[in-house]
């Protein structure tokens, strides 16, 4: 018998999110489901509605994207993605509603963000705002525009000072659908060995869970799902430059992490100008095709894709604060 908490790893309890759409301000934009990443929502009779996964049911992740994207404010959403227990039980403390927000200055009652913006640096003002943006123009980015945001990722820390990453841009449309066009066969497979109850899985799945948790947890499934079923394969959502970063296999210490502080330095950076950016982790399984890897010329020793970075000016506002839980802080003192 395989224990409780390691039987729920596939397919765990979610307790769903409370998601209140107001259709008397909707006006049936759609922008909420434009900018969904797992596509949880639809318009009918000119109304936006919450409908969840054909599968997963309203396992929504509660990024709050729809609320800070929704021009009408329309969209409240309460409660935190939360599985109760097994494999996959989340710790983070959830405030009570109007509890989560930025509260900087440690106050009893979290103050509105336009009441304190004015006190915060800039960097907190763009820690606080960013969001993942996946709705972009298809005019493209200047070039100088983009090296100007790579000159400041050049002076992001890295351990040892070995700077082990090398960015490969991609701005040609028929390179970008190529890339997605070779991945998506890749994450197919990860959602049909997923989405499903029958024997085999009940046996298989908890120890694909334990192994490898983040490619088999539900969101990272639905995300998958998605991307290649109902988003028409388009995994880097029609942004006009795509950034590849690839790490050095020989780098000291840490290179994914080093990579990734790399990455979002070039994030923080893009929102101060005015740009949108989302990171695109299914963009991984360029690593299994080394005649890809070839052709966008990756070379030895940058060898291993860490992460991709979409990258565009934002077709509408996402950008804005939210709500999100609170992580538990040891303190030694």
């Amino acid at each position: 018998m395989i224990p409780t908490r390691f039987r729920e790893s596939h397919l765990p309890h979610v307790e769903p999110l409370k998601i209140i759409i107001d259709h008397d301000r909707c006006n049936g934009c759609g922008f909420c489901l434009d900018e969904c990443g797992g596509k949880l929502f639809e318009v009918a009779d000119g109304k936006a509605r919450f409908v969840g996964h054909p599968f997963l049911g309203e396992s929504c992740v509660g990024c709050r994207n729809c609320m800070t994207v929704c021009p009408k404010d329309a969209i409240q959403i309460t409660g935190y993605y939360t599985v109760p227990h097994g494999w996959f039980k989340t710790f983070h403390r959830q405030p009570e509603p109007g509890c989560g927000w930025p509260n900087p200055f440690g106050e009893n009652q979290p103050p509105s963000f336009e009441s304190i913006a004015e006190k915060l640096t800039e960097t907190e003002k763009i820690a606080y705002r960013r969001r993942s943006n996946r709705i972009f123009k298809k005019r493209q980015v200047p070039r100088a525009l983009i090296e100007r945001v790579f000159e400041a990722g050049r002076f992001a820390p890295s351990a040892g000072n070995c700077q082990p990453w090398r960015p490969i841009v991609l701005r040609n449309r028929e390179i970008i659908k190529k890339v997605e066009a070779e991945c998506t066969p890749i994450l197919k497979v990860f959602p049909w060995l997923y989405l499903g109850r029958s024997g085999w899985r009940r046996y298989v799945m908890p120890l694909l869970s334990l192994a490898f948790p983040h490619l088999f947890d539900q969101r990272s499934i639905g995300g998958m799902d998605i991307v290649t079923h109902r988003n028409g394969a388009e995994i880097f959502l029609g942004a006009p430059t795509v950034i590849l970063i690839f790490g050095d296999i020989r780098g000291i210490g840490n290179v994914d992490l080093d990579c990734g502080i790399y990455a979002h330095q070039l994030v923080m950076v893009a929102h101060s100008l005015g740009l949108g950016t989302c990171y695109i982790g299914f963009s991984t399984p360029v690593n299994l095709l080394p005649s890809l890897k070839k052709e966008l010329g990756v070379e030895w020793p940058f060898t291993k894709l860490v992460t991709a970075i979409a990258i565009g000016h934002p077709a509408v506002k996402v950008d804005g604060p939210v709500e999100r839980e609170i992580p538990k802080v040891i303190w030694h003192e």
